[in-house]
């Protein structure tokens, strides 16, 4: 299954996000960057409409 990155923030900051969709479902990968390593995390695959409203909240600072 191919992955599709439908949105993302600015990478050249030390952590980035990137809406993820893939088979009718989405996700949101976050990447912390630093001088010794990269992490990536990822969120539950969630139903399109729920991703998107979990992205915009995170957009705006409401997310956690």
């Amino acid at each position: 299954m191919s992955v599709r990155v439908r949105s993302h923030t600015c990478g050249c900051v030390p952590m980035s996000y990137e809406l993820c969709e893939a088979a009718g479902l989405a996700f949101i990968r976050r990447t912390v960057r630093s001088s010794a390593s990269t992490h990536v995390s990822e969120s539950p695959w969630l139903q399109r409409a729920a991703a998107i409203k979990l992205w915009t909240a995170l957009l705006e600072g409401w997310a956690r």
